[in-house]
């Protein structure tokens, strides 16, 4: 049985929106312990969570460890085409070969069901292999992303010697809270007593709770604000920017990924970065920072694909991931016709999203109805855009979204894909073979 085949036993949450079920971490433990407990013999962890950011923050961070010579470990969710993209060693992603070898030894351990009765879920098992993975590489450091919330989430097994908390939002708020204070203590579970735990700027009730909590747990709290960022300059492909913090400075450093909101991204890993630097001895060198910066790029992160159309491509999903990438398609893309191609699940405000898009003046839309039981319908979508200016088409999938655009007369604009993750990369997958 391949690899794949054995994960799809499994009950996928992300698939099902059941989010509810992963409100403890009583079944991760005994499934770890059932495999020998890996997470006790992994190296030192840095933790990412939050809202928004959480995946690039990951890897940046790895790929700026990876950038000084240590051995890096990185996880994170989803993935865009292949499962193996999940887990990745010394930038490596895992090949088949591996997780079968894994699967063959500790598969009858991972199936059988916990003490609740239930079989662990997709994330939980996948979590799990990467914990072994990453011990059977010996390395130096592991970087793990945070699936949902925090405080339940399989990676908080783990202690983490560094947590990030990326930009928070409302999210998941019949599983996290209603409200973004309730949504930050969740997050703030990735916290540890003694360790460094860096905070993007939040609203103010986050704020709050955030700082509460750190405090009550004795972690040791730096705020992204004590670097400065300087912005320079910008190009379809780039942007460029200096951090300085109290006469120190850093860059200019290159970042192939687009958006303001990266930069801050980026300021967040270097934090990190040197904190591990801190708690381990590690040296991070200020070239090894400039190179791990420059060398990354990311799949549907404001992803340029040049051909006819153009397409940009970015898995921004709600409203202020929305509103971060209509700042960046203008800084980066001024001048340019957008027509914009939306797909978006049911968890997520259409209305809202679309507040946002709208400050691109697009052309045209096309609602697309994206393949998961969790979406909404392209028909769905359109009735609730009833009041743009531009025209509203609708596309069962991408590949219809696809010939309305080679039917319209605004074929010289970029063609923005977002709204969701899976369509993006759907849209991907269709450019790299061609068919786009």
């Amino acid at each position: 049985m391949s690899p794949e085949l054995f994960l799809c036993q499994f009950y996928n949450l992300e698939r099902t929106g059941e989010f509810s079920r992963a409100r403890t971490l009583d079944r991760m433990r005994e499934l770890l312990g059932r495999v020998g407990d890996p997470q006790r013999r992994l190296p030192a962890v840095i933790i990412v969570a939050g809202s928004k950011g959480k995946g690039s923050t990951a890897h940046l961070i790895a790929s700026i460890l990876g950038a000084a010579g240590l051995r890096t470990g990185l996880y994170t969710s989803p993935h865009i085409d292949r499962w193996n993209e999940r887990i990745a060693a010394e930038g490596q992603d895992i090949l088949d070969e591996e997780a079968a070898a894994l699967i063959e030894r500790y598969g009858a351990d991972m199936l059988r069901a916990g003490s609740d009765g239930e079989r662990a879920t997709y994330f939980e098992v996948m979590t799990a292999l990467a914990f072994l993975h990453f011990v059977n590489h010996a390395l130096d450091v592991v970087v793990l992303e945070v699936g949902l919330g925090g405080r339940f989430d399989a990676v908080n097994v783990c202690d983490a010697r560094v947590a990030v908390i990326t930009q928070l939002g409302l999210e998941h708020q019949s599983v996290l809270g209603e409200t973004i204070g309730q949504i930050a203590l969740e997050k703030a579970g990735v916290m540890r007593t003694g360790q460094f735990v860096i905070l993007e700027h939040q609203p103010i009730a986050a704020t709050a709770a955030l700082w509460a909590e750190a405090d009550r747990v004795g972690a040791l709290r730096v705020d992204a604000g004590l670097w400065e960022i300087s912005e320079g300059s910008v190009g379809q492909d780039f942007q460029e920017f200096i951090l300085t913090r109290a006469g120190q400075s850093l860059g200019p450093l290159r970042l192939r990924l687009l958006g303001r909101h990266q930069l801050r991204n980026a300021r967040l890993a270097v934090m990190a970065a040197l904190a591990y630097s801190d708690k381990t001895g590690n040296i991070i060198p200020d070239e090894a920072i400039a190179r791990g910066l420059v060398g990354l790029r990311m799949p549907v992160r404001m992803e340029f694909m040049p051909g006819h159309p153009d397409l940009l491509l970015d898995g921004a999903h709600n409203t202020e991931s929305a509103a971060a990438l209509a700042d960046a398609v203008q800084r980066h893309f001024p001048n340019r016709k957008i027509r914009l191609v939306v797909g978006m699940m049911r968890d997520k405000n259409p209305q809202k999203f679309m507040e946002e898009m709208k400050k691109l003046n697009p052309v045209e839309v096309i609602a697309v109805g994206v393949e998961s039981d969790r979406a909404w319908s392209e028909r769905e979508l359109a009735e609730q855009w009833s009041g743009l200016d531009a025209p509203v088409r609708l596309a069962h999938r991408w590949q219809d979204a696809q010939e309305l655009l080679k039917k319209s007369a605004s074929e010289a604009g970029l063609v923005l894909v977002t709204g969701s993750l899976y369509l993006a990369g759907e849209a991907r997958r269709h450019r790299m073979r061609g068919a786009a």
